[in-house]
């Protein structure tokens, strides 16, 4: 055999390297073109992806299609994902840093249902607005609001707070008092 560290050469019709393999290293300049069933790295090639598998079971991957890029399992049923329109599932998230979003849910129940939902001016469960009769909390930058009925309410908005019942302890300090139609001005 030959001794030493060969080299290869191949050069286009403008004498330009495209093929080079020296010193144990290869370059190649263009297009690669991989067909399914080879590898990479262990990833596997297929029809319209590069995936990754452990003990026969596919547990990552990357694709142009709708699910372009999952870990933890199959592409649609990965605990991990992010969509080609930017749909990001992740199962159980630790997340750092600061968060952006102009609208979504935080705490929803496993059903799908419940939670809070998160709208441009505002935050509540049940009770959506300082109107709403449904059951609930609303905050919003018009005001705050609990409802449970109408015999059990709060509501504050515009420096006002009105509510159907209250259980006061310490100082009130007011410029004026009325209580029912007396004004309490000339109380002793």
């Amino acid at each position: 055999g030959q001794q030493g560290n060969p080299t290869i050469t191949l050069n286009n019709t403008q004498n330009q390297p495209i093929f080079s393999f020296k010193n144990g290293s290869l370059e190649i300049t263009g297009v690669i073109t991989a067909k399914k069933g080879g590898n990479i790295a262990g990833w596997e090639i297929g029809e319209n992806a590069l995936y990754k598998k452990n003990n026969n079971v596919e547990v990552v991957g990357m694709s142009p299609g709708n699910i372009s890029f999952w870990a933890g399992g199959s592409a649609s049923a990965a605990p991990f994902r992010v969509t080609s329109g930017g749909v990001l599932t992740a199962t159980n998230a630790n997340i750092t840093g600061e968060i952006k979003a102009k609208t979504g849910r935080i705490g929803i129940k496993s059903d799908g249902t419940g939670g809070w939902i998160i709208g441009p001016n505002s935050i509540y469960n049940g009770t959506n607005s300082l109107t709403s009769k449904a059951k609930g909390l609303y905050l919003g930058t018009d005001g705050i609001r609990g409802y449970e009925n109408d015999n059990n309410y709060f509501q504050l908005s515009s420096g006002k707070l009105t509510a159907a019942g209250a259980d006061i302890s310490g100082k009130i300090t007011a410029t004026t008092l009325i209580i029912g139609n007396q004004s309490a001005d000339n109380w002793v």
